[in-house]
């Protein structure tokens, strides 16, 4: 609709612009006429004085258009003042609305960081200020910015920036501006950067001061605009103490006596804390009604970093997603209620809000997989490809990245030019590839490569000279390159991506991640030099960036610097503290230089923020290996095979593992699969040689050399692949000796000395086999030669590493064997300062004392003493004190240097452990309780403390609680074989013989072979036939005693208890024929069970019971007697000889047997049986 005043304006310059055009023709026309009739021309003034009458008419138009047109320019210049002043604002006009601080009191805490923005500004630096919500960064920015009057401040919305290009500089103005931007990442998709440098040449001095959040936000800021975020000074506000807070809460309640300080709500921060009751906005929320959904809207769009509210978005948004209605009476009820409440504000047509209220206050609401699904197509509908292109970024940093694909794809359809597109394609083609590679399928991974590489380029012919285009490409070159190995393909790809990143550098010689990429395929192609160089470069541009420093510490670590590596990741892990990469780098550093808890902390810091980082996973692995935790190695092994079931060095780590748990088997069948995986696998191939080996050592002679030669094959392999690994020259040389090939094996190891003549094994090797040859001399001569030479060769092992306990203990051996006593003391001694618990050395050292007769336990003691004297914080050698005394039988001596130990250190779970076995065995079960309860607290997936406890609660005679703990331990670790025999036994005692049985089984699969297990198993069937042959099912009965024996023919429980069934099926008997027949059958079990064990008092006792009922008085007494020798403290064989003893009239003996068996019930705790005997003894 046109307004009256424009339709006024229009009319009467119509009227003028008619009457001009009147006045024109008419003029026109009397000349025309004049000249048709052949007349003169009229002279000027005489055709004036005709056009007279006009002239009246033509000044009143002319005079009123004049008017109205002026009128208009005013207006035009009022609104273009008005457009001017809506961005640009005097310091001294500023106000806290201007800012969008809301609820603005001028109370307020400085803090140091507030210092520092007022120094920055004085000083005309950038400032970006970071920090968490409502930690007041807006309004620290805002209290700076009013004590410095010499700016003019722009301070434009994010979706108005743009204007800014055609808005002039007010008039007048000292062209010194300050940009303010409120939640920089707003900006990312306004070309923000673009914009400063128009800004920048528009003025005299441009200064930028900005605010974003730390965490995702921030991340995508480093991520989009990273050049424009490497000119700020980064401010970090800190957290304001509980103390201030009251004190702002004190100031506010002066200024506004309306005020309640909620100390409950304190969060660090003053805007939680203090300024905004978020309480109170989530109350309000709660009652917002069909509000709500605006809001869910506005966190929906939020979380795919769409941050500009459009209403007409925000509408279809509200109807499609979550069926609002959105007519305009109800819509325009909705928002307005919105408004009143605080929750938005609004201008033009966007909707702004605090993004704490969106965080905080929309509880209730966390966005779903189908909503963002609705969102894009609503996106896709609109075709709206930069919104999809930032819904793609958003999936992309929360590493969907599957669905960011989906997004740039859809963008792309809508825009086929898009190079911002191709290229965020392209690199979250490369991510899906390093995926699939983690994963051990490398044909897929290298399919995504390639099809990102194609991406890149398409961005690059869009757009040329684009840095980040060409950095992205030479990426994902590299990743092709080391997908492909060692080839001249490889070689290719990696002088490519070289030039790639050169030509990054070159369109943005500032561009630090182009130096950091540049540099690290500069060091795979050798140049270590020149890598180093761009990484401290890329460092220089950007020193906060953790992937330079973490690249760089791995560089060094390379070349032996370890200093300067510890400081490169240290700041790379400070800078960025989950950091997997960086965290596992330092982790191998720190294994490499001994420092072997500090690494175990560092990868399981890496596996913390990375479950699926395989490198992590076999690097613990291999660090648990090398401390002999095998099966906790194994544990992480499997893990990374999980992930990546291709990944050799896996399988090559795990088999070790297995290897010294005794499953040799399995073993073998890892180190083969990681030659399968990787022919060229060097380490593989020597660790299947060494294991075979082993293998042959451990076989008979026609075995072994078959064996031997094996290993030999796989050491020639190794060599093949690398002929100068030391490694396998020295296992080689090892297995040449075996075979007794010594020239060739001393060969092995000059050839090692000579690669590398720092290699203190292949002196010790060397060493060993001299000492060997010594030990074979015919001569005292030669002897004594070839032991010299075994003595130097030991010594400069030594010279090397002083620490190797390996060439220190050989050295000890061979001083032994020279005579030289004291000396090979000393060394044995120094071996054990190195590991105090490597038992060879200990024993040998014992061995040598005692063979000097000057070894005793007291020495030892004293030995121990006398180091606490020196370290009385040592509570490892509390512990071995303490295992020294219980030898002693000095155990209260031995409890109280486990308890020292617990006291030096808390958490040592093995003091606990011990200690608790120590008062298990001296029956003390409440305390050892204790002491298993407090490991437990340390570690509570020990399985082996599970079982130690649960054994204890089966002495208090709480089984309920006994078996929850054994079923824990076998949780744990479903592979612990003692567990189910122990849960088997525990439930038969119970009379759960079936879930007893099924326990027992479980055992068997583990070991089939196991002793124990067969025989607690055979047990419980014994036991739960004794109760079928009590009950009379006996057919039952007779199939449990049949499975036993099949489980184990050598049995003697098992045919014991056939014994005593087929006993019982003869005293049941109805004819003396079937009687006799019976109890001949149950004499025949005896007399097998006691075949297999002589030395079995039950079976005697059984068949001392079945003679008597045969009349066999001589031999019964014979079997009672053998009983007693047995067990001289078995209480029922005292009884029944008494009972017999008194049926042949012998009662003084019976008397002696009824008061020795009441005695041993008693001492037994068997009561009733006691008083049973008792009323025998009565009856006597």
């Amino acid at each position: 609709m046109i307004s009256l005043w424009k339709a006024i304006k229009l009319t009467l310059k119509f009227i003028f612009v008619f009457i001009l055009l009147t006045l024109i023709l008419s003029i026109a026309g009397n000349y025309i006429y004049l000249w048709l009739k052949g007349r003169e021309l009229l002279i000027f003034e005489e055709l004036i004085g005709k056009c007279r009458p006009y002239w009246k008419l033509f000044a009143s138009a002319l005079a009123v258009t004049s008017v109205i047109f002026f009128y208009d320019w005013i207006k035009e210049k009022q609104a273009e003042f008005r457009r001017i002043w809506e961005f640009y604002t005097p310091v001294k006009r500023l106000t806290p609305e201007d800012f969008k601080i809301q609820r603005y009191k001028k109370a307020y805490i400085l803090r140091k960081s507030d210092m520092t923005i007022e120094n920055f500004l004085k000083n005309e630096e950038h400032i970006l200020i970071i920090g968490k919500p409502m930690i007041g960064k807006t309004r620290a920015a805002f209290e700076a910015i009013k004590k410095n009057e010499k700016f003019l401040v722009i301070k434009p919305k994010p979706e108005r920036i743009e204007e800014l290009e055609k808005v002039k500089i007010p008039p007048l103005s000292n062209k010194n501006f300050l940009l303010f931007l409120d939640d920089l990442q707003r900006f990312i998709d306004k070309n923000v950067e673009d914009i400063i440098d128009i800004l920048k040449k528009k003025s005299k001095k441009l200064i930028i001061v900005a605010t974003c959040r730390t965490g995702e936000e921030l991340d995508l800021v480093k991520e989009e605009i990273l050049s424009l975020y490497r000119e700020f000074k980064i401010i970090h506000l800190e957290e304001i103490s509980e103390d201030d807070c009251k004190r702002l809460a004190e100031e506010i309640k002066r200024e506004d006596k309306k005020f309640e300080w909620k100390p409950e709500q304190f969060d660090g921060t003053p805007g939680g804390s203090v300024a905004l009751d978020l309480k109170d906005m989530e109350e309000r929320y709660k009652k917002a009604g069909d509000g709500k959904v605006i809001l869910k809207a506005l966190k929906l769009l939020k979380k795919v970093n769409l941050f500009l509210f459009r209403e007409t978005r925000i509408k279809e948004v509200c109807g499609d997603i979550f069926e609002l209605p959105t007519e305009r009476y109800i819509w325009d009820k909705i928002i307005n209620n919105l408004k009143e409440n605080g929750f938005i504000t609004m201008d033009r047509d966007i909707i702004d809000i605090y993004s704490s209220y969106l965080d905080i206050c929309i509880y209730d609401y966390d966005p779903s997989l189908n909503d963002l699904i609705k969102l894009r197509s609503i996106l896709i509908r609109a075709r709206d490809s930069r919104s999809l292109l930032y819904f793609g970024n958003g999936f992309y940093y929360k590493k969907d990245f599957a669905y960011a694909k989906d997004c740039y794809l859809e963008a792309l359809k809508i825009y086929p030019e898009y190079a911002s597109a191709y290229n965020s394609l392209g690199y979250v083609l490369t991510k899906l590839g390093e995926a699939e590679e983690s994963k051990g399928r490398y044909d897929e991974a290298e399919r995504l490569y390639k099809e990102a590489e194609e991406k890149h380029r398409r961005a690059i012919r869009i757009n040329p000279n684009y840095a980040v285009d060409h950095n992205n490409l030479g990426y994902v070159l590299t990743r092709l390159g080391e997908i492909k190995g060692e080839n001249g393909e490889a070689e290719r790809l990696y002088k490519e991506a070289e030039e790639k990143h050169r030509r990054a550098i070159k369109l943005m010689p500032d561009y630090a991640p182009a130096h950091h990429s540049l540099a690290y395929v500069l060091e795979i192609l050798g140049r270590s030099e020149e890598a180093e160089k761009e990484y401290r470069e890329a460092i220089r541009i950007n020193p906060e960036s953790p992937f330079a420093h973490n690249l760089l510490g791995y560089l060094l670590a390379k070349l032996g610097r370890s200093e300067e590596a510890e400081k490169e990741y240290r700041e790379a892990i400070r800078i960025k503290t989950d950091y997997p990469s960086a965290h596992n780098n330092f982790g191998c550093l720190l294994a490499k230089l001994g420092r072997t808890e500090e690494a175990e902390k560092e990868y399981r810091e890496a596996i913390k923020t990375f479950p699926d980082y395989v490198v992590a996973h076999v690097n613990l692995g291999i660090l648990l290996s090398d401390a002999e935790k095998y099966e906790e190695a194994e544990k992480e092994l499997r893990k990374a095979l999980d992930v990546n079931p291709n990944y050799a060095e896996a399988h090559n780590s795990l088999g070790y593992a297995l290897r010294n748990l005794g499953r040799y088997n399995e073993a073998e069948k890892e180190f083969r699969k990681a030659i399968d995986i990787k022919p060229d696998y060097v380490e593989a191939h020597i660790n299947l040689g060494y294991f075979l080996a082993l293998l042959g050592k451990m076989k008979k002679e026609e075995d072994k050399n078959k064996r031997y030669k094996e290993a030999e094959k796989e050491y020639r392999k190794a060599l093949q692949i690398n002929p100068e690994n030391e490694k396998a020259l020295i296992c080689l040389g090892i297995l040449l000796e075996k075979l007794d090939r010594d020239k060739e094996a001393e060969n092995c190891y000059k050839k090692a000395i000579r690669k590398n003549p720092d290699n203190f094994k292949a002196y010790t090797t060397y060493g060993i086999l001299k000492k060997k040859l010594g030990n074979r001399a015919r001569s005292e001569e030669d002897k004594s030669s070839q032991y010299e030479e075994a003595e130097k060769e030991f010594k400069k092992a030594l010279d090397i590493n002083p620490k190797s306990r390996f060439a220190r203990g050989h050295l000890a051996k061979l001083l032994l064997k020279l005579g030289r006593n004291e000396e090979a003391e000393k060394e044995y001694r120094k071996a054990l300062q190195i590991n105090p618990n490597y038992a060879e050395d200990r024993y040998a050292l014992d061995d040598m004392l005692v063979n000097l007769e000057r070894y005793d336990e007291d020495e030892a003691e004293k030995e121990y003493r006398e180091a606490l004297q020196i370290n009385p914080n040592n509570a490892e050698a509390h512990i071995t004190l303490g295992y020294i005394l219980v030898n002693l039988e000095r155990y209260d001596e031995a409890v109280k240097e486990y308890r020292e130990a617990i006291k030096i250190s808390p958490d040592y779970i093995i003091a606990h452990v011990d200690l608790g076995h120590l008062l298990t065995n001296y029956g003390k079960y409440e305390e050892a309780e204790k002491e298993f309860i407090e490991a437990l607290k340390i570690n509570p997936n020990n399985a082996e403390v599970h079982i130690a406890l649960g054994d204890i609660l089966v002495n208090l005679e709480r089984y309920d609680e006994a078996e929850m703990e054994y079923r824990k331990a076998i949780e744990i670790k479903p592979d612990y074989m003692e567990a189910y025999i122990n849960l088997g036994h525990l439930l038969t005692n119970y009379g759960k013989y079936e879930e007893a049985e099924k326990e027992f089984i479980e055992a068997l699969k583990i070991n089939p072979n196991n002793i124990q297990t067969l025989t607690t198993y055979i047990s419980s069937l014994s036991s739960r036939a004794r109760v079928l042959i009590k009950t009379g099912g006996f057919d039952e009965a007779e199939k449990e005693i049949v499975k036993a024996i099949r489980l184990n023919q050598n049995s003697a429980l098992a045919y014991k208890t056939f014994g005593i069934l087929k006993e019982e099926l003869g005293n049941r008997a109805r004819s003396e024929e079937d009687k006799s027949s019976q109890y001949k059958e149950a004499e025949k079990e005896y007399r097998k069970a006691l075949g297999i064990n002589p030395t079995y008092p039950s079976a005697h006792r059984h068949l001392a019971n079945l003679l008597v009922k045969l009349g066999r008085y001589e031999e019964a007494e014979n079997e009672y007697e053998e009983t007693k020798k047995i067990a001289n403290k078995y209480s029922k064989n005292n009884r029944d000889f008494g009972i017999f003893l008194s049926v042949t009239g012998r009662k003084k003996e019976a008397n002696k047997e009824f008061e020795t068996a009441i005695k041993l019930f008693k001492e037994q705790g068997k009561e009733k049986d006691a008083k049973k005997t008792e009323e025998l003894l009565k009856n006597l």
